[in-house]
C-alpha cells in the first residue's frame, strides 16, 4: 500500500512576539489619499504676547500666552474680531467686574459686555461664527492691566493680530460639517426665545417645515447644509443612484428629498424596537418612500443588533463616487437637537 508522508509545517518566525505572514498576492484595492492641511493660522508673537489660531467648523479657537514678566496686574484679555465682509466687532463678555452675580442670577441677568472692559480672564476662546461663508477674519488680541489695586478700570498692554483665511476644514477628498447641537443654550435662548422646534402632538410625516426653516438652518448648521446640498445633486443629476442605510428617519426635508428620487433610490431602514412601535414614524415614512421608490427597492431590518447606520451613497453604473456619513441621523433629534457629524 502506498503511504504518503506529511510534510511538517515550518514554524513561523516570531519577531517582537508577532508571527511574519506572507503577503497575499490578491489584487491592491485602489488607495485614495487625503492631503493633509494645517489648521494652525499665522502665529504671532508681539511684544510678549503669543497669539495662534485653529480652524474648526464654522468656528476658531484663539490660544495666547504672555511672557511671565508681563503678568503684574494683569486683568485679562480683549478681542477684537474684524471679518472681511464687515465691520469690526469686540468680543463680548457675560461677567464683569461691576455687577455683582449670585447663584440665582439668571442667564438673563447676566448682560453683556465688551471684553475691552470686561476682560476675557483665561488663555483661550473660542469664537462660534454665525455662518459658514468664505470670508476671512483678523483677530487682535491685548493684554489688558488694572490700572491700580483699588479700582477695576483697566489699560491695554501688549497687542498681536492674526489672520484666518478660512473657516471650516477642508480636504481634497473631504468635505466635514457639523451641527451646532445648541438647542439647550443661552445662545438659542437669545437667538429665538427657546420656540419649539416641531409641531406638537404625534409626530407627522412631511409636516411644513417653514415656520422653523430659521431654526433648522442654525442648529443644523454646516452638517445639514452638506446633507441637503449631497441629496440636491443627487435629485438634479438623473444618471445617479441613491442608497441609503438609516437608522433614525423622520426629518421631513430629508424625506421629501427621498421620495423626489423615485425608483433611483434603494433605502435599508433599521426596524429597532423604537422603530416598529404604535407611536413610531418610520412604519409611515417607509410606506410613503415604498410608493416612489417601488416596494422592492425600500426593506427594513437589522443585523445581529442595531445597523445604526447613517450612510447614502451616490453610483453611477453601479460603481459609488461618492458617500455621505456620520454620526448624524436623518432625523429632527439627529440634526437639531444633537451635536453631530
Amino acid at each position: 500500500m502506498r503511504t504518503t508522508r506529511k510534510r511538517q509545517k515550518k514554524p513561523k518566525q516570531i519577531i517582537n512576539s508577532s508571527p511574519v505572514v506572507k503577503k497575499s498576492r490578491r489584487t491592491r484595492a485602489k488607495v485614495y489619499t487625503i492631503t493633509p492641511v494645517s489648521n494652525t493660522h499665522n502665529i504671532r508673537q508681539t511684544e510678549g504676547l503669543t497669539l495662534k489660531a485653529y480652524v474648526g467648523d464654522g468656528s476658531i479657537l484663539l490660544v495666547y500666552n504672555l511672557d511671565s514678566t508681563l503678568t503684574r496686574n494683569l486683568a485679562g484679555f480683549a478681542i477684537q474680531c474684524t471679518p472681511s465682509s464687515g465691520q469690526p466687532y469686540i468680543i463680548q463678555n457675560r461677567i464683569n467686574f461691576r455687577t455683582n452675580y449670585t447663584s440665582h442670577t439668571t442667564a438673563v441677568q447676566r448682560v453683556w459686555t465688551p471684553s475691552t472692559i470686561a476682560p476675557i480672564q483665561k488663555f483661550s476662546w473660542l469664537d462660534i461664527l454665525k455662518s459658514i461663508d468664505p470670508v476671512s477674519y483678523s483677530y487682535q488680541v491685548t493684554a489688558l492691566y488694572f490700572v491700580d489695586e483699588n479700582t477695576s478700570d483697566v489699560k491695554p498692554g501688549a497687542k498681536a493680530v492674526v489672520t484666518v483665511q478660512k473657516n471650516s476644514l477642508s480636504f481634497e477628498n473631504l468635505k466635514i460639517g457639523f451641527t451646532r447641537g445648541y438647542l439647550s443654550s443661552q445662545a438659542y435662548s437669545e437667538n429665538f426665545h427657546n420656540a419649539p422646534i416641531q409641531p406638537s402632538g404625534p409626530k407627522t410625516v412631511g409636516y411644513d417645515t417653514t415656520p422653523y426653516e430659521k431654526q433648522y438652518e442654525w442648529l443644523g448648521y454646516h452638517a445639514r447644509e452638506l446633507i441637503f446640498n449631497f441629496l440636491d445633486e443627487c435629485i438634479a443629476d438623473k444618471s445617479i443612484t441613491v442608497d441609503v442605510f438609516a437608522f433614525d428617519l423622520d426629518e421631513p426635508d430629508i424625506i421629501r428629498r427621498f421620495v423626489k428620487l423615485g425608483s433611483r433610490l434603494r433605502l435599508f431602514l433599521d426596524n429597532a424596537s423604537l422603530h416598529v412601535g404604535p407611536h413610531a414614524i418610520e412604519p409611515q415614512v417607509q410606506a410613503l418612500i415604498k410608493k416612489s421608490a417601488g416596494s422592492n427597492n425600500v426593506q427594513s431590518g437589522h443585523f445581529k443588533r442595531f445597523a445604526h447606520n447613517k450612510v447614502i451613497i451616490q453610483k453611477q453604473n453601479d460603481k459609488p463616487i461618492k458617500v455621505l456619513t456620520g454620526s448624524t441621523n436623518f432625523s429632527i433629534r439627529g440634526l437639531y437637537v444633537q451635536s453631530n457629524n
